[in-house]
């Protein structure tokens, strides 16, 4: 019997639909919610509710974004290989995953040089193994289905094209408002239709999910990002990464670890630490501090927040994050505690979100933290969040946020680093300078293309495009930085100095 095979990858997708979809957003007590974020899944349309807590999305709109808007560049399919024509030197990955998110093989990380390059895509399987193959460049991602084996002798163009006039089953609407759960609705029916969502508070005592408080929509959105940079290993790299987002609900505020600093790795799957780190290290000891000010320059929140704790916590784990408000966090100041509307961890998100209760050993995985197929939601960089009522910034808003410290217990590098922004130096994104292109991708792209958190079709500036072993940053075991057994700071097995307690110092 002879295999077929069929492979689409696209660079955009446009789902045409005559949308007439209305209703209100509500508080418990029925109160309506003024500027609630509405949106459908995996799409560029979004609207905000009014003063009587009212929405509607009435037009025929292209829905999805375009995933490349890079027309120089191509991608067509040839007798099972991918044909890439770069136009200039690039850091490509190209990642097969199962339907349901989980991550089968890396086919390809490495850099290209300009030019026509082949790479082999099909392999022997059963026509009725459907997989998704994700294309990643520096600049633009393709995507598309395989299954079975792939005899075509006929150069084709990669692209795919679908329309509809109903919203499809697996269509969500999403409904979120900052200091509220947010609401996910099916719409299994005519897009002519009334939807009324409640939203309940959220209840600040333990750390949400970016997905529960809406914070991860509204970063997707509307994210503006700050690099900065410090001496490790006597070279200059990015080490941490600020990303905010301000709307007329919310300032959010995300703080990135480069993870050749700090990551979510312990046990048996620690990656990069000189001494093998355990996961009781980081509960009740590690924390990061915060200054934010609004327009004036005034002083609106500076404390610290808490990576993840077992005080006092009644879940099902045992453990929480509680950022300001207990654990190694403290309010130094704000002017009122009610500003604070969320905050969490990825390490909490991993823990109580995600279920993973690895209290011994986080999932393995490699120098190029791949997400393990197991646990495919696994964040393995650390991630700091929290977000304040626009009330708290007054009439002149939001003005800016600074990291004063940073406590991380045991070491992977140095014990004092100082970080400063640097406008002169630069990394290309998705790059091997790039440390923070191993964020899962699901974790700053929540819903790409209207899939859930395992949604492999993710991709984007954060999408994590490896590093092999001469990746001066990527963690093989050349890697002056990234913590191999030859790593004389990065904390690898031959590491003479292998780690106290590691902070970052404004």
């Amino acid at each position: 019997m002879k295999a077929t095979f069929s492979f689409l990858l696209f660079s955009f997708a446009i789902l045409h639909a005559q949308l007439n979809i209305s209703g209100t957003v509500t508080d418990t007590a029925g109160a309506p919610i003024a500027n609630a974020l509405i949106t459908l899944s995996g799409t560029s349309i979004a609207t905000y509710t009014d003063h009587y807590g009212y929405y509607s999305i009435a037009s025929t709109t292209s829905l999805l974004n375009p995933i490349s808007q890079n027309a120089t560049e191509r991608a067509v399919i040839n007798n099972g290989r991918v044909s890439l024509s770069l136009q200039s030197a690039q850091c490509v990955r190209i990642d097969e995953f199962a339907i349901s998110g989980r991550l089968n093989r890396v086919i390809a990380d490495k850099y290209f040089a300009p030019g026509k390059h082949l790479v082999t895509v099909a392999d022997n399987r059963s026509p009725s193994n459907i997989s998704i193959i994700r294309i990643s460049t520096g600049e633009n991602i393709w995507l598309g289905t395989i299954n079975g084996l792939l005899p075509f002798t006929q150069e084709k163009a990669l692209s795919v094209q679908k329309s509809s006039t109903t919203a499809a089953s697996t269509d969500k609407l999403h409904v979120s408002r900052a200091g509220f759960r947010t609401q996910e609705i099916l719409l299994a029916f005519s897009t002519d239709t009334i939807v009324n969502v409640i939203l309940q508070k959220i209840q600040t005592t333990t750390g949400s999910s970016p997905n529960e408080d809406g914070s991860a929509q509204r970063i997707a959105r509307y994210g503006n990002e700050q690099i900065f940079w410090g001496e490790l290993n006597r070279k200059m790299v990015p080490l941490v990464k600020i990303i905010t987002a301000v709307t007329e609900q919310a300032v959010d505020v995300y703080v990135i670890f480069n993870p050749h600093f700090t990551d979510n790795t312990y046990g048996t799957g620690s990656v990069g630490w000189g001494r093998n780190r355990r996961f009781h290290n980081i509960v009740r000891s590690n924390h990061v501090e915060l200054a934010v000010k609004n327009g004036d320059g005034n002083m609106v929140f500076k404390g610290k927040l808490d990576q993840i704790d077992d005080k006092g916590i009644n879940n099902e784990s045992g453990y929480a994050a509680l950022g300001p408000f207990g654990g190694d966090g403290e309010i130094e100041y704000i002017k009122n505690p009610d500003h604070i509307l969320s905050y969490g961890t990825s390490t909490c998100d991993n823990i109580n979100y995600h279920g993973y209760h690895l209290f011994e050993n986080s999932p393995q995985t490699d120098d190029n933290y791949t997400p393990n197929q197991d646990y495919p939601s696994w964040e393995y960089l650390l991630i700091y969040r929290i977000t304040f009522d626009q009330e708290a910034f007054g009439e002149s808003g939001y003005g800016g946020v600074q990291m004063t410290h940073v406590h991380s217990s045991p070491a992977k590098g140095n014990e004092t680093i100082e970080i400063e922004t640097r406008p002169d130096l630069h990394f290309l994104v998705g790059s091997s300078d790039d440390p923070f292109r191993f964020i899962n991708p699901s974790t700053l792209n929540p819903d790409p293309i209207g899939g859930g958190d395992d949604n492999p079709i993710g991709g984007g500036d954060d999408n994590p495009i490896g590093g092999g072993d001469d990746d001066p940053i990527g963690g093989g075991d050349d890697d002056p930085i990234g913590g191999g057994d030859d790593d004389p700071i990065g904390g690898g097995d031959d590491d003479p100095i292998g780690g106290g307690d590691d902070e970052y110092m404004w």
